[in-house]
């Protein structure tokens, strides 16, 4: 194989492990200490502190949802909101993901939603 193809085919490869780690252990602890502090109405059930390690094993949809939905925009909006690059961009993605989900969870939908 040419040198050309080569480095063609390894153009691919995704970059070294440390870099393509978004919720890595730093994310996590803040994400975790925010929710020691925050406050949710009664009728939502929190997530469990401990998400995302061994000893929790999984979450059921209701948690995935509200920790996508609360917890991880919280956080990640207090942690990225305020730098460019990479990691912006990635916010502002994750923010048209939620609010698409939130848009399809509506019970009751009119024509705004529709067209968000």
């Amino acid at each position: 194989m040419d040198r050309q193809k080569l480095n063609q085919l390894t153009s691919y490869l995704p970059v070294r492990l440390s870099k393509r780690i978004v919720l890595g252990k730093d994310v996590m602890e803040a994400v975790w200490d925010d929710m020691k502090h925050m406050k949710l109405p009664m009728w939502i059930y929190p997530a469990p502190p401990n998400w995302r390690t061994v000893e929790r094993g999984k979450l059921s949809a209701d948690q995935w949802r509200l920790v996508c939905t609360v917890y991880l925009p919280i956080t990640l909006i207090h942690l990225w909101s305020h730098i460019t690059g990479q990691k912006r961009d990635m916010l502002t993605h994750f923010m048209d993901l939620v609010s698409a989900i939130r848009i399809a969870n509506m019970r009751i939908m009119f024509q705004q939603q529709i067209k968000a």
